[in-house]
């Protein structure tokens, strides 16, 4: 609209009735999650029958501080399922 109609952005804005805040934010690729969703990776490798619980406790120990909901959302996404899993495991993680 502003482009086609030459138009001002405020006054765009206004006749869309949005906020200029909105049209001048960019996304910012963000990815502090990496070394923790790695470290999770080979810890649950290295100790394949641990669970999410004990996997956070372990990273705990090592000094990330870390919320237990995090580690959830890693496990949730079979970030440390390979090779042997039980078979209960890949039922629920489909199910879910």
């Amino acid at each position: 609209m502003i482009e086609r109609h030459g138009l001002l952005q405020r006054r765009t804005c206004g006749l869309v009735m949005v906020s200029r805040t909105i049209m001048q934010f960019t996304t910012q690729p963000n990815d502090h999650n990496g070394p923790l969703r790695q470290r999770l990776k080979t810890l649950a490798e290295k100790y394949r029958r641990y669970g999410h619980i004990r996997l956070h406790v372990l990273i705990i120990r090592e000094g990330l501080i870390v919320n237990h909901k995090r580690i959830n959302v890693y496990i949730e996404k079979k970030v440390y399922l390979s090779g042997h899993t039980a078979h209960w495991v890949i039922k629920r993680l489909k199910n879910f």
